[in-house]
């Protein structure tokens, strides 16, 4: 009986082109596609435009504002208008929101339908809550502006829920920002030293700025517009979480 042959056989590479299968793959493709990918898949193929109507309309970037504030730029689309189209427009990079007492976060949300966008851009008058509404373990982009109600009882709570989400880079630029706030998050960020944060940096120059870096060295860069006198040698500090006590912290409230 002559042995199997032991000798390696050249595995053949079948090229797969998913535009050529039938229907009912296509459309489980198409189901789970990430909007980036099936944004440029559109523009280049017509069919596959087709096909898949029933995610809606896909945009880089969707701008909504506020019926109570008149736009000043054409990008932005009403609320009132965005919540009557009869389809859902679905950013894939961008979601930009100036709020206002018309904008429920959470039926806006549910409108747009799927959450995929990276970078987060809010202003108008809003609460914090609302911040956190839009936000999603994609978010790596967190800019705020004009007035966040943020009171001083909720401030531990919303750093803890900021860096549980591994925000890459988060900008205060607030109207109502001030110094409390900056204290509030670096001491919620030192009290997380040893149970999944390595370290949290300070440094105070034309912006208040905290980085913080987990145990597996993905940071967190949070920086806030403010006017302060800062003595600033061009080094940053390392804290342990020793550095700032109760009193000290409540002293800037």
């Amino acid at each position: 009986m002559t042995p199997a042959s032991t000798i390696p056989t050249k595995s053949t590479i079948v090229p797969f082109n998913f535009l050529e299968s039938t229907y009912p793959v296509l459309r489980n493709f198409l189901e789970v596609m990430p909007l980036k990918e099936l944004y440029y898949l559109r523009q280049k193929n017509e069919n596959v435009n087709s096909l898949s109507r029933f995610r809606g309309e896909i945009v880089d970037v969707l701008c909504i504002i506020t019926d109570t504030v008149e736009p000043w730029n054409c990008q932005y689309i009403s609320h009132s208008e965005f919540m009557n189209r009869p389809t859902p427009t679905k950013p894939f990079a961008y979601l930009d929101v100036v709020m206002g007492s018309d904008i429920s976060p959470k039926a806006l949300l549910a409108k747009i339908g799927e959450q995929q966008y990276f970078g987060l851009y809010i202003s108008g008058e809003y609460h914090w809550q609302d911040v956190v509404s839009f936000l999603h373990p994609g978010v790596s982009v967190l800019c705020l502006y004009e007035i966040m109600e943020l009171p001083k009882e909720d401030m531990k709570k919303f750093f803890k829920i900021l860096i549980d989400y591994k925000i890459e880079r988060i900008q205060f630029c607030n109207n109502t920002c001030e110094e409390s706030w900056f204290y509030a998050a670096h001491k919620t960020w030192n009290s997380l030293i040893g149970t999944g944060l390595k370290r949290v940096e300070v440094r105070e120059w034309f912006n208040m700025e905290l980085t913080a870096t987990t145990t597996d060295d993905a940071t967190t860069k949070l920086s806030m517009n403010l006017l302060v006198d800062a003595d600033f040698d061009g080094e940053d500090e390392y804290f342990s979480g020793d550095e700032l006590d109760d009193d000290e912290y409540d002293g800037h409230n």
